[in-house]
């Protein structure tokens, strides 16, 4: 495309039509880009989220199961780590 675009500046008699079927034709590429781009986004995102949530689940399930002293320090060492 940027081939035809360069090859009708160029030349002079070329027709005003070719100049603004380029211009949209350019356009529709980046409407279309734009939306790919989009999807691409939207579902990387959806599947990072899936995947943390998965994980925090999988760590409150294993700390709801431990014994009490193992809590505790776990909580312990939590709060020191956030205080730091």
């Amino acid at each position: 495309m940027c081939r035809a675009l360069i090859a009708f500046t160029e030349n002079e008699r070329e027709e005003l039509w070719k100049g603004y079927f380029y211009a949209f034709l350019f356009f529709a590429q980046s409407i279309i880009y734009s939306s790919i781009y989009h999807q691409l986004f939207h579902i990387g995102m959806t599947t990072g989220m899936k995947i943390k949530a998965a994980v925090i689940a999988m760590v409150y399930r294993k700390v709801r199961f431990t014994p009490c002293i193992c809590l505790v320090r776990f909580h312990f060492v939590t709060l020191s780590v956030m205080w730091m």
